[in-house]
C-alpha cells in the first residue's frame, strides 16, 4: 500500500506500515515516509499517548534531523466507531509546505483502518476552507451554534451570504423553537458558502471567518460517495490504495 497527498510536487515513497496500538489494544496506527521537494525525507507516524486520555493518539511529521515539524492529535473512540481530530499544529517555520495536508491524509487512513464511520473536528477560523477540500461538512448540532454562525455570516462583508443569513434569521420563529429547522438551515448555508469558496473561488473576505468555531464531520458514507474523487487522487500520485 502506498499513499500520496494531492500536491503534484510531493510523493510518498514508502509503504504504509500498520500495527496495533498495543497487545491489548486493537486500534491501528500507521507510519510511512514522504519525499518532500524542499524538506527531503519526512517520516509520518502515529502512536498512542500513554499518559493522557486513553483514546488519544498523535500523528507526527518528523524530518531526518528528528525535528517534529507538525502534529495532529486524534481520539479514536472504538465503541462509537468515531474519530475526533483535536488539533493540527505546524511549526511556524515549516508552514506552507503541505504538512497539514499530509496529516489530514494520515487521519483519513486512520479512520478507514480503524473501521470508523466518521471523523469529527472543530474548525477554527478559515481552516474550515481547508477541511472542506477533503469533503468535511458543517455539523452544527445546537440552536446556539446555529445562531452564532448565522449572525457571523449576517454581519460579514459578503452581501450575497449576509442577505441569505438575514433571511433565515428573519424567517425563524423563535417562539416555536424549531431548533432542527434552524440547525439544518445553518448547515446548508455554511456548506453552500464553503463549497462556493472551494470550487468556485468565491472572493469571500477571510477576515470574516476569523472568529468562526465550526463543528465539521467527514463520514465514511461521504468518502464512499466521493470515492472516484479520492481514488483519482491516489492514482494521480501512483498510490496503490483504493476505496471500494
Amino acid at each position: 500500500m502506498y499513499i500520496s497527498n494531492n500536491s503534484a510536487n510531493i510523493a510518498f515513497t514508502g509503504p504504509v506500515s500498520l500495527k496495533r496500538a498495543s497487545f491489548w489494544d486493537s486500534r491501528k496506527t500507521s507510519s510511512f515516509e514522504v519525499e518532500h521537494p524542499s524538506l527531503n525525507t519526512l517520516n509520518v507516524s502515529s502512536h498512542k499517548l500513554k499518559k493522557t486520555h486513553n483514546d488519544e493518539f498523535v500523528s507526527s511529521v518528523v524530518n531526518s534531523a528528528n525535528r517534529i515539524l507538525a502534529t495532529e492529535k486524534i481520539l479514536i473512540n472504538k465503541s462509537k466507531h468515531e474519530l475526533y481530530g483535536c488539533s493540527i499544529k505546524t511549526n511556524e517555520r515549516y508552514r506552507y509546505n503541505s504538512l497539514g495536508e499530509i496529516l489530514r491524509l494520515s487521519g483519513i487512513i486512520t479512520m478507514f483502518e480503524n473501521k470508523a464511520n466518521k471523523m469529527r473536528i472543530c474548525s477554527i477560523g478559515d481552516a474550515a476552507v481547508f477541511h472542506a477540500k477533503y469533503k468535511f461538512e458543517p455539523d452544527i448540532s445546537t440552536p446556539l451554534d446555529a445562531e452564532f454562525m448565522l449572525y457571523r455570516i449576517a454581519d460579514s462583508k459578503s452581501k450575497k451570504y449576509s442577505q441569505k443569513a438575514h433571511e433565515i434569521l428573519n424567517e425563524y420563529d423563535f417562539d416555536k423553537c424549531d431548533d432542527e429547522q434552524l440547525q439544518n438551515s445553518a448547515n446548508s448555508l455554511v456548506k453552500e458558502l464553503l463549497d462556493d469558496i472551494v470550487y468556485n473561488k468565491y472572493d469571500y473576505d477571510r477576515k470574516d471567518l476569523k472568529h468562526w468555531s465550526l463543528d465539521m464531520v467527514l463520514t465514511k458514507e461521504n468518502v464512499l460517495n466521493n470515492k472516484e474523487f479520492f481514488n483519482n487522487l491516489y492514482k494521480k500520485h501512483g498510490i496503490e490504495y483504493e476505496i471500494n
